[in-house]
């Protein structure tokens, strides 16, 4: 557990180091969500400065099935999203800095809703809510499997 959570804290300064020297940059990264039904990939953008954690998936119109977004924070605190501005349903999968998912709001209308998961977390993973979506829940795990930095031009 100790070796994850090294891992994690390792990620994001490794984001923040790369914020601290400004540099203009876009992370994905590709993702499984492993679950008793099986693995579950993901190719998700990474919101890993603040501008992008307000901004979130607010300025897409659409995701594919397997497109998603997530959200890295430098620490496991208590987390509030909002669905202001959205274009489409989303899930809001919450996970813990061993990278368990510890909850998750589901099926979330766009709107002027405000979210706040009542336990600490240090990251989440947003998609697009579709009928027929791997069901996620408390206890499934979340890895990194591939994580791409492209420059911003």
């Amino acid at each position: 557990m100790m070796r994850i959570k090294c891992f994690a804290h390792k990620l994001f300064s490794v984001f923040f180091l790369l914020l601290s020297l400004n540099c203009a940059s876009s992370f994905a990264a590709e993702i499984s969500i492993i679950t008793t039904e099986g693995k579950h990939t993901y190719n998700v953008e990474i919101a890993d400065s603040p501008d992008k954690w307000l901004t979130g998936l607010r300025e897409k119109n659409d995701l594919a099935y397997n497109e998603g977004m997530l959200f890295l924070f430098p620490y496991e605190d208590i987390r509030a999203f909002t669905t202001t501005g959205m274009k489409f349903s989303i899930d809001i999968i919450y996970f813990d800095s061993s990278f368990n998912i510890i909850g998750i709001f589901q099926n979330v209308p766009p709107g002027e809703k405000i979210l706040i998961f009542p336990k600490p977390a240090f990251g989440v993973f947003e998609r697009k809510f579709l009928k027929g979506s791997p069901e996620i829940k408390p206890g499934d795990r979340l890895k990194i499997i591939n994580l791409y930095y492209r420059p911003v031009k």
